[in-house]
C-alpha cells in the first residue's frame, strides 16, 4: 500500500510512481488491541530507538480521529525518528491506519490482576490463554514498580537488617500482603504508623516500598495531595501496597473522605460536559501511612472539629510508631550505634536494591496452590489474638493483621525473605495487640467514644451547667440537669440529665440509644423497673420528668483498665 521496509529496518513510502523518500525509523505493529469488553481498538506499536532499545506503546485508534499531534508525540519521544513535513506526517497517518496485523491482543486499563494475569508497567506476570495482556493506561505510566540491584542484595540488606524489628517485618509484609487481597475476596484498607518525628517512620516506609519498586525518588508518595490526585494515585497502585508519607500533610477535611474512598476501592462519581457519566477509577490496595498524628487527632483539626466516624478509624488503623526499645520504630539494631546510623543504613539499602521481592512472589502466586493455606493461616491468627466476645469492628480490624501476617508466613515459605518460621506472626499479633491497647478494649468505638464524651461533658460542665439539688442561690444558665452531691462517703456527684441535653449537646453524632443500653449495662447509668436508662424523678423545681440518672461511676469508667492484653517481649 506504499510503504517498504530497508535492510535497516526504517521504512520508507512512495511520493510518487517511481520515488520513494525516507518516513521514519523502525517501527512495527504487532497486534490489533481492544478491551476486555471487544470495544475501544487499537495498535500495538514498537519503536527502535539509536541506542537499539525497544519501546511499546498499545494506541487506541480513537487518537486517528484528531490532528494525530498525541500519538505523534508519544511515538517520538519513544525514539521514533520522523521525516520533517506535513507529507510524512500525513504517510505515518496512513500507514498506522492500513496496516491491518493478525494478532489480537486485549488492553487493560490498570495495573494489578486480570483473571490470572498481574500486570505490571513492564512486565505481565501469569499466563492468559490464546492471546497477550497490554496496559494502555496514561497513568499507569507514571509508575515506581521499577527494580534495581538484586533479589539477593535486598534479602541480604534490608531483609536481613529487618529481622527483629516488629514494625519492619510487618511493613514489609504489607507489600507482599496487598496482592493476595483479590484472590481471597478480601477487602483493602491502612494502617498509620504515628509517632513523634524522628523515630524511623520513613524509614520504614522506605523499606516496605522496597519491596515492590523504588527510583530517583523512592516508591513512596505522599498525602500532600487532593482527594481527586489520591484517585489516580490509587489507581496506578491496584493490588499493591500504596505507601503515603506524612498524614499530616492531608487537610483534614479531605482526609475523612479519603479514608471511606482508598478502602471502598472507588472514585467519586463525576459527569462529563455533555452529561454523560465518566468512568469511574476502581482498585482494591493495602496502605501505609506515617504521620505524627493519627487519624482521630488529624479530624479535629478541621474547622468543624468533626469527630473521627467508627469506620474510619477500622479503615485506618492507628498504630504507635515508637515499638518501646527506645530507638523509635526499631527494637534491634544488629551492631549499630545509634538507631540514626542504623536508619540511614537502611535507606541506603532500600535505594540499592528493590523491585525484585514483590516480582518474585506474585509469580509464585500465580504457580502454587496456596489459597488454603493463607485461609487456614487468617483465621487461626483471628482465633489466637481476638479476645471472646470482642465487637464486629474489632475482628475486622484483625482480618488486617491477619492477611500481613499470612502473607509474610508465605514469603519466609518460598525463601523470598530470610526469617525465621514465626517472625512475621509475632510481629503482627504484637502490633494488634498494641492497636487494641490503644483503642481501649473489645467495645463498638461508637460506644467507647460515647461514655468518653459523656464522662468530658460532665467534667467540663458540672458547675456551670448543672443547678445543685440543694438550692445555693446561683443561677445557671442554659441549664443541662441537676448536680446533686453525697458527702457521705466523698463520691463524686450524681447527674440528673435532661433529654434533649443528653442527645444533642452531649452526645450529638452518636447513636444515644446505644450508648445509653450500654452505660445502664456497665452500671453507670440509673434505669427503671423495665430496664430502660431514662427513668422519671421528681426533681428539686417541683416538677416530675424523664431524666438519665448518671451514676458516680461515670468517672471511674475513666481509669478502667483496658481488655487485658497479652504481648510477646521485644527480643
Amino acid at each position: 500500500d506504499g510503504f517498504r521496509r530497508r535492510q535497516d529496518g526504517a521504512i520508507w513510502y512512495r511520493i510518487d510512481d517511481n520515488n520513494w523518500d525516507f518516513l521514519c525509523s523502525t517501527l512495527e505493529i504487532t497486534a490489533a488491541t481492544r478491551n476486555e469488553d471487544g470495544d475501544d481498538w487499537g495498535r500495538f506499536i514498537r519503536v527502535c530507538d539509536r541506542d537499539g532499545e525497544w519501546h511499546e506503546y498499545a494506541m487506541p485508534m480513537a487518537e486517528l480521529a484528531g490532528d494525530g499531534n498525541n500519538y505523534r508525540a508519544k511515538l517520538l519521544s519513544m525514539g521514533l525518528e520522523l521525516a520533517p513535513g506535513r507529507k510524512a506526517k500525513e504517510a505515518l497517518h496512513r500507514l498506522l491506519t492500513l496496516w491491518k496485523p493478525q494478532a489480537r491482543a486485549r488492553c487493560v486499563e490498570k495495573l494489578g490482576w486480570h483473571r490470572d494475569v498481574f500486570m505490571l508497567p513492564d512486565d505481565t506476570i501469569g499466563e492468559m490463554a490464546g492471546e497477550r495482556l497490554v496496559l494502555q493506561s496514561p497513568d499507569a505510566l507514571q509508575h515506581n514498580f521499577r527494580c534495581a540491584g538484586s533479589l539477593q542484595g535486598w534479602q541480604d540488606g534490608v531483609g536481613g537488617l529487618s529481622v527483629g524489628n516488629s514494625r519492619l517485618v510487618f511493613s514489609i509484609s504489607m507489600a507482599f500482603a496487598a496482592p493476595m487481597l483479590r484472590p481471597l475476596g478480601l477487602e483493602g484498607g491502612g494502617v498509620n504508623l504515628r509517632g513523634a518525628s524522628s523515630t524511623g517512620k520513613t524509614t520504614a516506609a522506605d523499606v516496605a516500598g522496597s519491596v515492590c519498586g523504588g527510583g530517583p525518588t523512592g516508591y513512596k508518595t505522599t498525602w500532600r495531595a487532593t482527594d481527586n490526585a489520591l484517585e489516580s494515585v490509587a489507581s496506578t497502585h491496584n493490588d499493591s501496597l500504596l505507601v503515603l508519607d506524612e498524614i499530616g500533610q492531608i487537610s483534614p477535611e479531605a482526609l475523612g473522605t479519603v479514608a471511606y474512598m482508598l478502602t471502598n476501592g472507588q472514585a467519586k462519581r463525576r459527569m462529563t460536559r455533555s452529561a454523560v457519566a465518566r468512568k469511574v477509577l476502581s482498585w482494591r490496595l493495602l496502605y501505609l501511612s506515617t504521620g505524627e498524628v493519627g487519624l482521630a487527632d488529624k479530624l479535629r483539626e478541621s474547622r468543624r472539629g468533626a469527630r473521627p466516624m467508627a469506620g474510619q478509624e477500622v479503615r485506618v488503623l492507628d498504630v504507635p510508631a515508637d515499638a518501646g526499645a527506645g530507638h523509635g520504630v526499631f527494637e534491634a539494631l544488629h551492631g549499630f550505634r545509634s538507631g540514626q546510623a542504623f536508619a540511614d543504613e537502611l535507606k541506603r539499602l532500600a535505594n540499592r536494591d528493590y523491585g525484585f521481592p514483590l516480582r518474585v512472589f506474585i509469580k509464585r502466586l500465580t504457580k502454587e496452590n496456596w489459597h488454603e493455606l493463607a485461609n487456614g493461616l487468617i483465621d487461626r491468627f483471628i482465633g489466637d489474638v481476638v479476645p471472646s466476645g470482642a465487637d464486629g469492628q474489632v475482628r475486622r480490624a484483625a482480618h488486617r493483621f491477619a492477611i500481613v501476617a499470612a502473607a509474610g508466613h508465605l514469603a519466609q515459605e518460598w525463601d523470598i525473605v530470610p526469617w525465621q518460621q514465626g517472625e512475621v506472626e509475632r510481629a503482627a499479633k504484637r502490633l494488634f495487640d498494641e492497636w487494641l491497647a490503644a483503642r481501649g478494649g473489645i467495645e463498638p468505638a461508637e460506644v467507647t467514644a460515647g461514655i468518653a464524651e459523656v464522662r468530658h461533658f460532665l467534667e467540663l460542665h458540672a458547675i456551670g451547667r448543672f443547678a445543685a439539688w440543694e438550692p445555693d442561690g446561683t443561677k445557671v444558665q442554659n441549664c443541662a440537669g441537676f448536680r446533686k452531691e453525697d458527702c457521705s462517703d466523698g463520691n463524686k456527684p450524681t447527674f440528673y440529665i435532661f433529654p434533649e441535653v443528653l442527645r444533642r449537646d452531649i452526645l450529638g453524632g452518636h447513636d444515644a440509644s446505644l450508648i445509653t443500653r450500654e452505660m445502664a449495662r456497665r452500671g453507670l447509668i440509673k434505669t427503671n423497673s423495665d430496664g430502660r436508662p431514662s427513668t422519671k424523678q421528681r426533681l428539686p423545681d417541683d416538677t416530675e420528668r424523664k431524666v438519665y440518672v448518671v451514676l458516680p461511676a461515670i468517672f471511674e469508667e475513666g481509669d478502667r483498665a483496658p481488655t487485658e492484653i497479652k504481648s510477646e517481649p521485644a527480643e
